[in-house]
């Protein structure tokens, strides 16, 4: 996750997320796809966001933007990677 948008090719697709002025990129542990494909962090966002420096948190009004990585034997362009769409969400106060 990140709060600037940006775009950056990278492995078969692109990046679409970027650090902005809180910090860095924050990356969640890693994790497996239901059988849809579908991941589901649920609660585990706000404990991540707990652990997060108070300037880098996600707060009332903040935009962020949530993307994730994965890898595939059968990528078209031969990176065996990939990026998932981007969600941009802004969170309400």
């Amino acid at each position: 996750m990140g709060d600037q948008p940006t775009l950056t090719a990278y492995g078969d697709g692109l990046r679409r997320v970027a650090a902005g002025t809180g910090g860095g990129l924050f990356r969640f542990a890693l994790a497996a796809s239901n059988a849809d494909g579908a991941l589901d962090f649920g609660p585990g966002l706000a404990a991540a966001n707990v652990a997060l420096p108070a300037l880098e948190q996600i707060t009332a009004g903040a935009s962020w933007r949530f993307q994730a990585f994965f890898r595939t034997s059968t990528s078209p362009c031969g990176a065996g990677a990939n990026l998932t769409n981007v969600l941009a969400n802004e969170f309400a106060p």
